[in-house]
């Protein structure tokens, strides 16, 4: 299971990272799934996606694009909150490697 979790990580992020806590990529062997959480923060105050991401492939479709309403931690009003920061993009290029195909992670971009 580590194994695959390790082979995944390196195919998004291009780069070995089995040093990287393993908190942050866990395996669901129950579903056979690598989970990659998508909220960075603590608790309530944590920056999040909206509930809407769509995808396009890139008009030369070597790469996918992601868009989505990003939401940031806001407790101005005394209580904890998120308030929309705008709309950004996570592009991944598609890549083929050892009779392989999948999605590399290139760049995360304001809209």
């Amino acid at each position: 299971d580590e194994i695959i979790c390790n082979q995944i990580k390196s195919q998004v992020f291009g780069c070995d990272l089995s040093d990287i806590d393993k908190s942050y990529f866990e395996y669901d062997s129950a579903n056979g799934k690598v989970v990659i959480p998508t909220e960075i923060g603590w608790g309530l105050l944590s920056y999040s996606a909206g509930e809407e991401i769509s995808s396009k492939f890139s008009d030369d479709s070597l790469q996918v694009i992601s868009t989505f309403e990003m939401f940031a931690p806001d407790d101005s009003n005394g209580e904890p909150d998120k308030v929309s920061i705008g709309t950004y993009n996570i592009v991944y290029d598609i890549i083929t490697e050892n009779e392989q195909t999948f999605l590399r992670f290139n760049r995360f971009e304001k809209v």
